[in-house]
């Protein structure tokens, strides 16, 4: 889980004021977003404008990688031990 001072764009001040608000990750802003008058409720919180945490949020969103390169994150040694089993298994067959 990210932390929320990472989000793209956040400043100090910022970032302090929605740890203030029990929001430690990434993640929990997002979730915090998600619930009814959520982002109403996070405004009076923080004090950050709405406009602000959407503009926030847009970034974040737009700055996740693909499908293709969050796999091959992921699964990157599952990728490399498959090749090698792989590999070894056309030595085998060509007695080399």
């Amino acid at each position: 889980m990210a932390d929320i001072g990472k989000l793209k764009g956040i400043t100090i001040t910022e970032a302090k004021a929605l740890r203030k608000s029990e929001l430690k990750t990434v993640e929990d802003l997002w979730l915090r977003i998600a619930a009814d008058d959520g982002l109403e409720s996070l405004m009076d919180q923080s004090g950050i404008e709405k406009n602000r945490l959407i503009d926030l949020l847009v970034e974040e969103g737009m700055r996740q990688p693909g499908f293709v390169r969050g796999w091959l994150r992921r699964h990157w040694l599952d990728v490399l031990i498959l090749l090698l089993a792989v590999t070894f298994a056309v030595c085998v067959w060509l007695r080399l």
